[in-house]
């Protein structure tokens, strides 16, 4: 996710961020959002969007390499602070300041998780890092920044149609922007970008373990949460979630459970609610709201359920 200058990025966040540095004991943005509060509860309502997603008759996304913890949410915010969201009982956990190595005033954008529990964190500057999601430890990734014009962009895994591997999706372009993004992938092992097309918006970005490849667009008219074709970025199908429409400064998304969760801040809100999208029922419903975080980034991987919790 990230967050933005006036509109947002996916994920994201803004290039000319206030939150330079790392931030100390807790976020700027109203509190630690330890726990959070329920609002309307967490939406479930069904087991798997009567069909779409291709969910099989699996809890997980059926993978056996997953690695401990990778069955969760993980977010980071604009002061820095990696958290783990769990959806089974709406609460939110610190798990420790990110310390990269970036230039002064660099902050995270956007990120995404893969099967080894490993963060990909993406920072305003165009840099990757690798961040340990049980420790909040930081290296770098010697990943080149600007690769095809993307330096800022909104990022998910998705698993492979075709064996059991699993690809890095990425959406941007130069800054966030209103107008097209670029659909791209990064081979994780060459850390090569690779175009695939243009796609409306600048979207943040989720995958699942059925592998499919999901977009939330809150800078549309109105605010679409779409999935993509993988091999040329248009849309497969559209949901609109107008209840998200405003100015949108920063945001994230991810997928967990049979339905998507949306990290929003708006103009004039004081810091991120999340809200939960059930393609069963199309019902949008806040689960947490004023966590007391500025949330651009939120990352899962494909190990996350693709139902419900029983």
């Amino acid at each position: 996710m990230f967050p933005l200058l006036f509109v947002a990025t996916a994920g994201c966040g803004d290039a000319g961020s206030s939150s330079a540095g790392v931030g100390q004991g807790g976020s700027s943005q109203g509190g630690n959002g330890q726990g959070g509060s329920a609002q309307g509860g967490s939406g479930f309502g069904g087991d798997g969007f009567g069909g779409s997603l291709g969910v099989d008759s699996g809890t997980d996304g059926g993978n056996s390499r997953c690695a401990s913890g990778a069955e969760w949410i993980y977010l980071v915010d604009s002061n820095n602070i990696l958290l783990q969201f769990r959806p089974d009982s709406l609460t939110l956990t610190p798990i420790g300041n990110l310390n990269c190595p970036s230039s002064a005033g660099d902050t995270p954008f956007s990120m995404a998780v893969d099967r080894d529990a490993t963060a990909w964190v993406l920072y305003q500057s165009g840099n990757i890092f690798h961040v340990d999601t049980s420790n909040a430890a930081c290296t770098a990734t010697g990943f080149q920044a600007g690769q095809s014009g993307l330096t800022n962009f909104g990022m998910g895994f998705v698993s492979n149609d075709a064996d059991q591997g699993e690809t890095l999706f990425v959406a941007g372009g130069t800054s966030v922007t209103v107008g097209n993004a670029t659909l791209a992938s990064i081979d994780t092992l060459s850390l090569q970008l690779t175009t695939i097309g243009q796609i409306n918006g600048w979207p943040e970005l989720t995958g699942t373990g059925s592998g499919q490849l999901w977009a939330f667009s809150p800078n549309t008219s109105p605010p679409t949460i779409q999935r993509l074709d993988k091999t040329s970025g248009g849309v497969a199908e559209n949901f609109n979630v107008s209840q998200l429409t405003g100015s949108p400064s920063a945001w994230a998304f991810a997928f967990w459970g049979g339905g998507f969760y949306v990290f929003l801040q708006r103009a004039l809100e004081t810091s991120t609610n999340i809200w939960f999208f059930d393609p069963n029922t199309q019902n949008l419903t806040q689960a947490v709201g004023n966590t007391g975080y500025r949330i651009v980034g939120a990352g899962v991987s494909t190990c996350a359920p693709l139902t419900p919790p029983a």
